[in-house]
């Protein structure tokens, strides 16, 4: 079921609702608000670009919108993920789109990845040119979903710092998950 107290920031969440009312509009969240209970509803639409929210919330809502638009529920998550945060990212991370260096944004990683999530620690490491590794630990309760949305948020801030072709492999460990990045350089 994964950790009841994680949460992820709440600017992502602002900007995956913002999108999913622009494509869908605003009933089709609505009716797919009604089916959850009014503590996931509630928490959802009050979200901030300040606040946090319980990750359990995000998928529930996301996976009721996927459901009533008839779509998988893990593919709708992650392709939302990937273009809030991406919004998100160009808005509140100006600064890191300009960094230069591969050693200057694994070390940012860390600091990156605490604005994102109430939960966890992380360390950088670069390997060599278009490769790193980046170790999550101390997140009790972390789901496999959890290693995939972290995983595509990663290719996501990758990408707009300019590493082409960012990808990344997830291997889920009892307390975290290790995460190796891979770009052209």
């Amino acid at each position: 079921m994964g950790n009841a107290n994680a949460c992820v920031a709440g600017a992502r969440i602002v900007a995956m609702r913002e999108l999913v009312e622009q494509r869908h509009g605003r009933a089709v969240l609505d009716r797919a608000l009604r089916t959850l209970p009014a503590e996931v509803r509630d928490e959802y639409l009050n979200a901030t670009a300040v606040s946090w929210v319980r990750a359990t919330t995000d998928y529930s809502v996301h996976d009721a919108v996927a459901a009533a638009l008839g779509q998988p529920a893990q593919a709708f998550h992650l392709a939302l993920l990937r273009e809030g945060l991406a919004r998100s990212f160009k808005t509140l991370w100006k600064v890191l789109l300009r960094l230069t260096t591969d050693n200057a944004l694994i070390a940012r990683t860390p600091t990156i990845y605490k604005r994102t999530r109430n939960t966890g620690e992380m360390q950088s490491r670069l390997l060599a040119p278009g490769h790193a590794v980046l170790e999550l630990r101390q997140y009790p309760g972390i789901t496999a979903r959890d290693g995939a949305a972290l995983a595509a948020g990663l290719e996501v801030v990758f990408s707009l710092t300019g590493r082409n072709n960012a990808r990344s492999n997830v291997v889920m460990v009892e307390d975290g998950a290790n995460f190796e990045m891979l770009w052209d350089t």
